[in-house]
Order: C-alpha cells, then structure tokens, then sequence
C-alpha cells in the first residue's frame, strides 16, 4: 500500500512539472543521467509559480501522509517491539 501511495505522489510531481510547457522541453531534452543525478532540478527555480505553489502543496500533503503512518507504526509497536528498536539504533 505503501509504495502504491508513494508512486502516486511521484506521478503528481511530474504531472504537476510537466505542466509547466518551459520545464517540459528541458525535461525532454535532459538525457538520462541529468534526471538520475537530479542535475534537472537546478532548472525548479525557473518554474512558473503556480506550479511551485501545486508542488509545495503536493509535498504537505505527502509530508503530512509520512507523519501520519510513522504515528500509527509508532503506536502500533508493543513495548518490547519499541525496546528491541531503541536498543538496535545505540549499536
């Protein structure tokens, strides 16, 4: 479900980017190694205001979602569960 969720913002984000027709072509004309290096972000500055407002709005909402699982993860573990954790992260 998780990765379902996560896959769904991602599609948001480029839906929301390649709205943008000017980050579009350089996304287009990007080659491979620029969008996995993530050399294509240096180009976000550029991007019309609108569209940053729709992807700070995007990421709340993903933020929010995160915060939301790690709670219920979090509430969900049993004392031992949450001892067995703390005590893995001081190794």
């Amino acid at each position: 479900a998780e990765y379902t969720e996560y896959h769904r913002y991602l599609k948001e984000v480029v839906q929301a980017l390649e709205s943008d027709p000017e980050f579009r072509e350089k996304l287009e004309k990007a080659d491979e190694e620029d969008v996995r290096s993530g050399k294509i972000a240096e180009h976000l500055d550029f991007v019309n205001h609108n569209v940053r407002s729709r992807l700070d709005e995007i990421k709340r909402r993903e933020l929010e979602r995160l915060r939301h699982l790690a709670t219920k993860v979090r509430n969900s573990n049993t004392p031992s569960q949450k001892s067995n954790i703390q005590g893995r992260s001081s190794i």
